[in-house]
């Protein structure tokens, strides 16, 4: 993480990321614009990202964005 210390956006789009990686964006210090669009279900159509309230007040840490 530390040679993405200049990413000033990040998109995840159909990939899967737990809670337990969310702190991790904290080691990004130019990060302003994060993207959640979550994984698909198969053949729904439909997008999401599971968020939990563990979730929620990690990205509520990330200040920067």
């Amino acid at each position: 993480m530390a040679s993405l210390g200049r990413l000033e956006e990040l998109e995840f789009g159909g990939a899967k990321m737990t809670g337990r990686a969310l702190p991790l964006l904290r080691l990004l210090p130019a990060l302003k614009n994060l993207g959640l669009t979550g994984s698909q279900r198969t053949d729904s159509g439909r997008w999401g990202v599971m968020l939990t309230d563990v979730n929620v007040e990690s990205l509520s840490a990330l200040t920067q964005l």
